[in-house]
C-alpha cells in the first residue's frame, strides 16, 4: 500500500513506515531489508513511536496503542484510556514513560 508516514529509531539503524493499506513495516536500513510486517491492525494506524534504545515500537490505531517487543515481535502491552483517536505518542528518554496526545484534548502519560 501507498506508504502515508515514517519514523526512525533514536540509533537510525530501524525505519518503520506506515501505509494506507493499515500495516507498519520494519526495515532495517544499512541492508534496506524488510525486518517485519505487521498486519494485524483493524483500523488505521495514526502513529508509530520507538522507545529510545530500540526494544519496543508503539503502532496507534484509533483511540488504542499496542507495545510491541521487536526482539520477539510480540504485544508487550495494549493500552487504551482516551475517548477519541490518538494523534501522537512518544517515548520518554529513559525508555520508562509513554505520552500519547488524544483529540479528545486529554495528554496520557
Amino acid at each position: 500500500g501507498r506508504v502515508i508516514s515514517a519514523v526512525w529509531t533514536k540509533g537510525g539503524n530501524r525505519l518503520a513506515t506506515v501505509s494506507k493499506d493499515r500495516k507498519v513495516a520494519v526495515w532495517h536500513v544499512h541492508s534496506w531489508s524488510l525486518l517485519r510486517t505487521i498486519s494485524n491492525h483493524t483500523a488505521n494506524v495514526n502513529a508509530v513511536a520507538f522507545s529510545g534504545d530500540g526494544i519496543y515500537m508503539t503502532t496507534v490505531t484509533g483511540s488504542h496503542l499496542t507495545v510491541w517487543d521487536t526482539r520477539t515481535w510480540t504485544p508487550a502491552a495494549k493500552l487504551s484510556g482516551h475517548a477519541a483517536a490518538v494523534g501522537a505518542a512518544a517515548w520518554g528518554p529513559n525508555n520508562d514513560v509513554l505520552v500519547t496526545c488524544g483529540r479528545d484534548g486529554v495528554i496520557l502519560v
